[in-house]
């Protein structure tokens, strides 16, 4: 991608992973809390990605949000491709005040299983259309996840401050 991106520090609502050894079975769910100033001017419709970073692990994932699964609506912005066509995101929003990722099958490239313990995952929901990220880590500084089990595959966090650094990029 040329050029600079802006980056905007959003606070993470949840992050939930679930790794499977039956890929069919993975499971992801992204929620951020912005505010009006952090989506002004953003336009998901010529396409978006969400980027993953595992801080402790070094594991990352991109899930492509391409431009013919947007659609504006009156309240912000929707995507769906329920076949995963074109990746793992079978529904996203971008509306007043939250942006929402769900992602589940064989495309989520997010090792948990074996991994080690992740500690904290970086986040950056790109629009390179506008050269912009949304950027968020759970959990939080100074707080641990709700779940982080290698052994099953899961990790879940929640309720986290904006970062001070796009770590997900």
């Amino acid at each position: 991608m040329p050029g600079p991106i802006a980056t905007g520090f959003v606070p993470g609502k949840t992050l939930s992973l679930k790794d499977n050894a039956k890929p069919t079975k993975r499971r992801g769910t992204l929620v951020l809390t912005v505010d009006d100033a952090a989506t002004t001017g953003l336009d998901p419709t010529p396409g978006a990605e969400v980027r993953l970073r595992g801080l402790q692990t070094g594991a990352h994932d991109t899930w492509v949000l391409p431009a013919g699964g947007w659609k504006a609506t009156k309240k912000g912005f929707k995507y769906a491709d329920k076949t995963q066509a074109n990746g793992p995101v079978t529904a996203a929003v971008m509306a007043k005040g939250r942006v929402v990722v769900k992602a589940k099958g064989t495309a989520i490239d997010y090792p948990l299983l074996g991994t080690g313990p992740q500690g904290a995952i970086a986040v950056a929901v790109v629009f390179p259309g506008a050269a912009t990220a949304l950027c968020a880590e759970l959990p939080g500084a100074g707080t641990t996840a709700k779940k982080d089990d290698p052994a099953k595959g899961v990790f879940v966090a929640a309720k986290a401050p904006p970062p001070t650094a796009c770590r997900g990029l």
